[in-house]
């Protein structure tokens, strides 16, 4: 009788040290900073728009509209900008175990359509494999902190580019190394990747909505003073860069709009 007891009890002290270790599949691998327009999250089947603050875990896809901007914050510290008309799938993200071991997180992304903008903190201290861009074109690397990519909506070229560190943009047909100021375009997976004299037009720009554009939602001139000022701030303090998928979106009449409820399909 006294052995069963034991038998129990360390069974029960067993299962809870298993569950303590392991992480679950739910678990949050970021937060959504700022969102212009529309998000949504596409998850298990489901689109969930999303707000600020709204948790992002992997395995989701991030999609912005028409006038969608999106901004999301790992929990590594890794930050994802996202332009208009992006698709842009967190693949696989597993966090660190501790701050003091990046090396033991990883972070593998998909660009599926549109423009994203990467930025990480930690990568001196990790493996490089860890982080990669995929798309159908190549593969993105990063070895150091601020990276770029489009895709062209008619073309379907991949564009890259770094603005700070370094970065690799390889396929089955080539590898091409890339410092900061330094830009490449891969015109197919038949392709090797090729170096570009000057910054394409696609990766060019702001990514943040224009202000005073009329993108922003708010119910006054005042409101979308008010937004903007604290876009300006976000981003001023940000070093920019799982399971959940951020979806920017337009209105019905074309406009961009910040939402503040979840919905499915």
């Amino acid at each position: 009788m006294t052995i069963g007891i034991r038998d129990r009890f360390l069974a029960a002290t067993l299962g809870l040290l298993m569950l303590a270790f392991v992480s679950p599949v739910w678990a949050e691998a970021g937060a959504v900073v700022s969102v212009w327009g529309r998000a949504a999250a596409q998850r298990g089947g489901q689109n969930l728009q999303l707000v600020e603050n709204s948790a992002v875990e992997s395995g989701d896809v991030l999609t912005t509209g028409g006038n969608g901007y999106l901004y999301v914050r790992m929990t590594n510290g890794e930050e994802i900008y996202l332009r208009p008309n992006a698709e842009f799938a967190i693949e696989d993200y597993q966090a660190p175990r501790s701050e003091a071991a990046p090396e033991t997180g990883r972070s593998y992304y998909r660009l599926l359509k549109g423009a994203f903008r990467a930025v990480t903190h930690s990568l001196g201290r990790r493996d490089m494999d860890s982080y990669r861009v995929a798309s159908v074109a190549a593969t993105m690397g990063i070895r150091g902190s601020i990276i770029l990519g489009a895709i062209d909506a008619e073309s379907g070229d991949l564009y890259f580019g770094v603005e700070e560190g370094g970065g690799v943009l390889s396929n089955a047909n080539g590898t091409l190394n890339l410092d900061a100021g330094d830009y490449a375009v891969v015109r197919g997976p038949q392709f090797a990747p090729q170096p570009l004299s000057s910054q394409p037009g696609i990766l060019a720009g702001e990514w943040t909505p224009p202000i005073g554009g009329g993108g922003l939602a708010g119910d006054s001139a005042a409101t979308s003073g008010a937004t903007a000022a604290g876009i300006g701030a976000a981003l001023s303090a940000a070093a920019i860069t799982g399971m959940a998928i951020t979806v920017f979106g337009d209105d019905d009449n074309g406009g961009g709009t910040t939402s503040t409820t979840d919905t499915g399909n």
